[in-house]
């Protein structure tokens, strides 16, 4: 993986990006690529840790093909017992017909060809407490009631924004599933995969 992150954040109410979408290759049907917001509460040493997420993912595992979509993602416990992908269990409660969980993504980004991106807000309602996700220009997808989480039910303490990949080392080797574009930041825009307008 590789994140931007928040520090010495104690109290945090939403974070937002507009993130730059390609098709990485995936090597493996067990492997998967995504691009996403991480909104955090609790410990990474322990057992207790809140996670919302979104973003976008390539999961031939999961989706059935290797093309980039968009996801949710929760979990209360550190990714133990509770928690999941999109709609797969009751958690996130989707409120818009128009905007599919787990829809494909298009266009995509190219090398030095065209950048697309999509933008993504993730903010707590301050009158009920539960976190909603916004689409593009601030259209409404759904929210993770306030009921599921321990320590996000109050705020959230840290923000990730970032890519990850799960590379299974088959044969004891590395395969080539590919984060982002598959180029390093250093190829620059148009090659490299990029995070904008960051906030928090």
């Amino acid at each position: 993986h590789a994140i931007a992150y928040t520090t010495s954040s104690d109290e945090v109410y939403g974070a937002k990006a507009t993130i730059n979408v390609w098709d990485p290759s995936v090597d493996e049907l067990s492997e998967f690529s995504l691009s996403q917001i991480w909104v955090l509460s609790g410990s990474f040493d322990g057992s207790d840790l809140n996670s919302i997420e979104a973003g976008w993912q390539v999961s031939p595992e999961l989706y059935g093909d290797t093309r980039p979509r968009l996801f949710t993602y929760w979990t209360s416990d550190a990714y133990q017992a509770t928690g999941c992908y999109n709609l797969l269990c009751s958690g996130f409660v989707q409120t818009n017909s128009r905007i599919a969980i787990g829809a494909a993504i298009s266009p995509v980004s190219s090398v030095g060809g065209n950048q697309y991106d999509i933008t993504l807000i993730i903010w707590k309602d301050p009158r009920l407490g539960d976190w909603w996700l916004g689409f593009g220009d601030n259209t409404l997808v759904g929210y993770w009631p306030r009921e599921l989480f321990t320590h996000l039910a109050d705020r959230a303490t840290m923000v990730e924004w970032g890519g990850e990949i799960v590379n299974s080392r088959a044969n004891d080797e590395h395969t080539s599933t590919q984060m982002g574009s598959g180029n390093f930041a250093k190829d620059g825009l148009g090659k490299a995969s990029y995070f904008r307008n960051l906030e928090i």
